[in-house]
Parts: structure tokens; C-alpha cells; sequence
């Protein structure tokens, strides 16, 4: 029955009090008197209305309406035909008892439990059809459990949380995922308060409530719901309430619409042919001009090197192989009273190595250029600090992105309830200041906890600012707390094969600086398909600082003085990286 309050306005439209849509409903409804907005929440949708407009906003998309809401007699009325529809209700109307019957769909008894994306990456929909807004996106074998039919369009609860629409011609029918070995998968609750209950299904008691950023252990599935554990006992939760993180030791929780492999770095740059006679280093040239360090390396013939640096103390080495020193240069040492070292030194390293060592001034300093000429044979170096005048770094603080329970993506939550884009944030806003200080121009892809930009348009970003590099910022989880370390990402588009090099070596320059400074295992440089990096037009990387699941990493991780060591190996793995260019 319609409560006392409705009426029919001259549109013929039945206007009903906001109190019937919350109480009858079950739908979230605030004010904001100020502005004259009624926001409706529930079934994974928002709706704004304002008073005396004909146009709402559902799920940011604007849509017009055929009459207006009002104040009328105090209260604030609401189409009822608009909302009830927009939420998925069918309306029926009586007119010989003046009733409005609102009813769920009916149930499609043919519609699978579970659907498989056939097509390689498909958009998930606010609504079922293309005019609604794209909420994120799935990629080919995903398997979705679905929730409701309609149009030809699967309602599914989604891995990263909440619910959406898929188009039924992209999936087929299947089966629930098999449970995945060695893997612990973790239900994060995304409502400000849950229930939970005693069976897969809102008809079962409710045994209890959890609330928002609450992590529980996943030990089955039925459908859309999770069967969980919360102090030691089992009980239910609705999928579309839970953000579900997949935890292992070589992938960390993907941020919402992305999934992570991984596979191993490439190998280590070729040495020289075996059985290469070694060459005779018989003198070095040593200046400073200007801010910089030259450097000539007189050989015998040809000889292949490689850079490395240590921070502390602050040192470059280069290694020449296969090469011995004369017999003038075995103690070799030049200070210097100006410029980027305080001295240069030479050793015999090994039999066929010779090393080079800089005793330097200042971080950040690096070889700016290494070339070897034949004939004479001569190795040519030059040493100092890049300049960041002209440069553009894009900081990428991970997750963050604004979720539709209202709330922002925390990322990965360590065991005493640290999260994730809190800390990479605060690494970020420092890394930003200390590039700023050294001229760099840093663009920020957020400066708070939330952002409206999805991982696609978080390259975008970095691609309209013609940066010259992309840096996102995360930290990572297992489900093991023992597990530990630093490590970094980086991927090679195919229409990118130019930038192969280059983006190597930015991940190697920030994982050398990263392992160095944080002191942390080092579990490599890896690639993977991440969408920050295959979107971005300038080489890229993705570093996991280290393990919020790590008990001991997770306080490292909270503690401002690791935030700044984190932050300093940054700029000091992008000052190495420009000094090479």
C-alpha cells in the first residue's frame, strides 16, 4: 500500500515520501540540505536527485526524468515509478485500490550459477546494456558467478568487489573455479556494517556483523556468497559486499579490475666470449670540467664492463673484463678537490677483472655515458649529476580508486590494519618533494586517499603530460607472513618494442637503489602485463616496496623514517636512470 503522504502530480507521476523508499526500500538515503540533493543508495547503484530538476545523476551518468522531485506538505517526494526501476524493481499499479506493488524480477531458472568470459577483455556495465556507464573490466577465462538475467546481460558479483553487468554474448556457461592450491584468498568488507549469515542466501539467520576493511579467510563459495571465517567460527557473506583478494608469494592483491602474473626477469646483459685473451689497462685520465668527471680508460683492445654502486658508503664501480692492470696502476689514487667524486681508485678485482672505483660527494650521482673506441682503444666515461629541469615523473601512489560502497580502494591491509594506499601514498608525496627540490616537474595521479581515475586513466595522465617516466607505488601481500622482500615490474608493449632497453633499465635502476637503501630481500626484476604500464607511452615501472602481510615489513612499512628511505631510493633509482640516457 502507498504510504498516507503519497499523491499523483500533474505528470501523473506517483511522488513518494523519502522515509517510504528507506523504510519500504531498504535503500541508504541522505540530504544535503545545502545543495537541495536526496542521494539513493543500495543494490550496488546511487542515484542523485535534486529538488525541482528534471535530471539525475545514476551512477554518474546524467538521465532525464518526466517530472521533478519537491518539498511538499515538509517532506521530500521522489518519483517512485523512477526509483523502484532504477534499482531493478518492476512496477505494477492498481488503480481501483490506489496500490503500487513493487516486486523483484522473477528468478530465469535456466540462467547458469557461474559464466566464463570468452572474449579478451570485456567491459563491465553499471546496467545491463551499452549506455551504461563501463565500471571495469574482466579478461578472457574469468569466471564470474551471476546474480540475476535480464536482456540478454548477466548480473555478477566481481573478484575485486560489488557487483555489475556483463554482456551474455562475450561469456558461456560453466562451472565455480577450482579452489586454488597454495593460494589463501581473503574477503575485505566494503559496507560500513555486513551481516553475516548462517547459509548462502539472505533467507538464513543472521549470525553476526563485520564491519568495513574487516579481512576474513575464504574456505568456500556458493554461488555469490562466500562462506568465511570470523572468530574461529564459519559463517556467510554476500560477494557483492566483499572486495576478494587472491594471495600467493609471486602475486599481490590486484587493484579492482586487474589481475597480476608474473614471470621471471630477463637474464643478465652478455659478457665477453670464453676463452677472450685479457686486455692490459695501461693508463687513466681523470678531469673535471665544469660539474662533471671525465674519464679515459686507455686498453689494449677490446673490453666489455659493467656499472654498479654501493650506498653506503656512497661509491660507482666499473668492472672491466677480461682485463689486468699494469703494473703502474695497481695502487692507483686521485682525489679530487671538486666535481661529483672525492677520489678515484684502482684494483686488480679478480684475475681477468679490473675495477674502477668513485668515492662520491652526493647520492644520485651516476655514469652519465660510457662509449669504447677501437682504435686507440680507449674507454670514455663521464660522471655526474642528471639534470631534472626538463624532466616530468609521474608518481603513482597504488589503489586509492573510488569504489561504489563510497569508499576508496585500501589495497592490501597488513595484520595490525595498516593499509596500503595510505603508506605508498606518504612514499610518494616524499619521493615528489625531494624530485621537486632537484627541478623535476611531478604530476601525481592522486594527492589524497581517493581518486576518480581508473588504472587506464592513470596512464592516460602520464601520456598527456608528455612525462618521461611512470612510477607506481605499491606494497605487497602473501599468504604467508614470513614472506618478505622488494621487487619490481616493468612491461614492454608490443607497439613499444623500441622502449625495451630503456624500460629494463629503469627497473633495474629502481630495484638496485630500492634493495640498497630499504635493505630488504631482493626478489628481482620481473615483467608483467600490468594496465599501468602496457597503457603508458614512456618507459614504466611498478615497485612492491615490501610485505604488509610481513608482520615485521608491515611496521617498517607504517614507519616514517622507512617511508623517506623508500622514498630517497626513488629518486635516487630515477637520478641513476636519467644519468644513463
Amino acid at each position: 500500500m502507498l504510504p498516507a503522504e503519497a499523491y499523483v502530480d500533474a505528470s501523473g507521476r506517483t511522488m513518494v515520501p523519502l522515509r517510504f523508499v528507506s523504510e519500504s526500500l531498504g535503500f541508504t538515503v541522505t540530504w544535503e540540505a545545502k545543495t537541495r540533493q536526496v542521494t539513493i543508495r543500495g543494490a550496488g547503484r546511487e542515484v542523485c536527485l535534486r529538488i525541482g530538476q528534471s535530471r539525475a545523476v545514476v551512477d554518474g551518468r546524467e538521465k532525464r526524468l518526466d517530472t521533478v522531485p519537491v518539498i511538499y506538505r515538509d517532506r521530500t517526494m521522489v518519483p517512485l515509478r523512477f526509483v523502484a526501476e532504477t534499482f531493478g524493481l518492476e512496477v505494477d499499479w492498481e488503480g481501483s485500490t490506489r496500490t503500487v506493488l513493487l516486486s523483484r524480477p522473477k528468478e530465469d531458472p535456466s540462467r547458469p550459477a557461474w559464466v566464463e568470459v570468452t572474449a579478451e577483455v570485456v567491459n563491465i556495465r553499471t546496467g545491463p546494456g551499452t549506455d551504461y556507464a563501463r565500471k571495469t573490466q574482466v579478461q578472457r577465462g574469468t569466471r564470474l558467478p551471476t546474480l540475476a538475467y535480464r536482456n540478454g546481460w548477466y548480473e555478477v558479483a566481481l573478484p575485486s568487489g560489488g557487483r555489475g553487468w556483463i554482456a551474455g554474448w562475450l561469456v558461456r556457461e560453466t562451472t565455480a573455479p577450482p579452489e586454488s592450491e597454495g593460494k589463501r584468498r581473503v574477503a575485505i568488507v566494503t559496507e560500513a556494517v555486513v551481516n553475516l549469515r548462517a547459509g548462502p542466501g539472505t533467507d538464513y539467520p543472521l549470525v553476526g556483523q563485520v564491519r568495513r576493511y574487516q579481512q576474513l579467510d575464504i574456505v568456500g563459495q556458493e554461488g555469490a556468497w562466500y562462506r568465511v571465517v570470523c572468530a574461529g567460527r564459519e559463517a556467510w557473506i554476500a560477494g557483492w559486499l566483499v572486495a576478494v583478494r587472491v594471495l600467493d608469494a609471486a602475486a599481490r592483491s590486484p587493484e579492482p579490475g586487474e589481475e597480476r602474473p608474473s614471470v621471471p626477469g630477463e637474464a643478465e646483459q652478455e659478457g665477453p666470449p670464453p676463452g677472450t685473451p685479457p686486455v692490459t689497462v695501461s693508463a687513466v685520465e681523470a678531469g673535471v670540467e665544469g660539474e662533471e668527471l671525465v674519464l679515459k680508460v686507455h686498453t689494449g683492445g677490446r673490453v666489455w664492463w659493467r656499472p654498479g654502486r654501493l650506498y653506503e658508503p656512497l661509491r660507482l664501480y666499473l668492472d672491466l673484463t677480461p682485463a689486468v692492470l699494469a703494473p703502474q696502476l695497481a695502487a692507483f689514487e686521485q682525489p679530487f678537490e671538486t666535481g661529483p667524486a672525492l677520489r678515484l681508485r684502482l684494483g686488480q678485482f679478480n684475475e681477468g677483472t679490473a675495477r674502477l672505483v668513485l668515492d662520491l660527494r652526493q647520492p644520485g650521482i651516476n655514469w652519465k655515458a660510457i662509449s669504447f673506441e677501437e682504435e686507440p682503444s680507449v674507454l670514455s666515461l663521464r660522471v655526474g649529476l642528471p639534470d631534472l629541469r626538463e624532466k616530468t615523473v609521474v608518481l603513482d601512489p597504488g589503489h586509492g580508486s573510488l569504489q561504489r560502497w563510497g569508499d576508496s580502494d585500501p589495497g592490501a591491509i597488513g595484520p595490525s590494519g595498516v593499509k596500503e594506499r595510505e603508506v605508498v601514498l606518504a612514499v610518494a608525496q616524499e619521493a615528489g618533494r625531494l624530485l621537486e627540490e632537484k627541478g623535476a616537474k611531478v604530476v601525481f595521479t592522486r594527492t589524497g586517499n581517493a581518486t576518480t581515475l581508473d588504472l587506464y586513466q592513470r596512464a592516460d595522465l602520464a601520456n598527456s603530460e608528455g612525462a618521461q617516466v611512470f612510477v607506481s607505488i605499491h606494497a605487497n601481500a602473501s599468504p604467508s607472513p614470513a614472506v618478505g622482500g622488494t621487487s619490481t615490474y616493468y612491461c614492454v608493449p608490443p607497439d613499444l618494442p623500441g622502449q625495451r632497453e630503456a624500460r629494463r633499465r629503469l627497473a633495474f635502476c629502481l630495484q638496485r637503489a630500492l634493495v640498497a637503501r630499504l635493505g630488504l630481500e631482493d626478489k628481482g626484476v620481473r615483467q608483467a602485463n600490468f594496465a599501468v604500464l602496457r597503457a603508458t607511452a614512456m618507459p614504466s615501472v611498478l615497485l612492491e616496496l615490501a610485505y604488509l602481510s610481513n608482520p615485521a615489513e608491515e611496521a617498517l612499512l607504517a614507519d616514517p623514517a622507512f617511508q623517506q628511505r623508500a622514498a630517497l631510493a626513488i629518486v635516487e633509482g630515477l637520478l641513476d636512470f636519467f644519468a644513463q640516457e
